[in-house]
């Protein structure tokens, strides 16, 4: 999948009782936009509500896993008190 926006995507892949749950941005060094927070908290969701997964694995597409969120103030996602808040919901911050 190519995204031409530039904001990054979350792609996933079923593998038998594995899901793969990749991040896909190179050219901001696999940082998150706030578009990937809300793609990567679904993904979290399809992965719980799916009974034959059993294990997923979060991934990059390009040689850095990720450097976190994307600093840029074009982004929807805000962190505030230990959250990471996207446009309809929030997860815990990772860092």
């Amino acid at each position: 999948m190519n995204d031409e926006s530039g904001e990054g995507t979350i792609r996933t892949e079923r593998r038998g009782a594995l899901m793969l749950i990749g991040v896909d941005r190179p050219r901001k060094l696999s940082g998150f936009s706030g578009r990937m927070v809300t793609a990567l908290a679904d993904a979290y969701q399809a992965m719980e509500d799916e009974p034959d997964v059993r294990v997923g694995v979060l991934h990059a597409f390009s040689p850095h896993f990720t450097a976190g969120s994307s600093l840029t103030r074009s982004s929807t996602g805000s962190r505030r008190d230990g959250i990471l808040e996207s446009r309809e919901r929030s997860i815990p911050a990772i860092w």
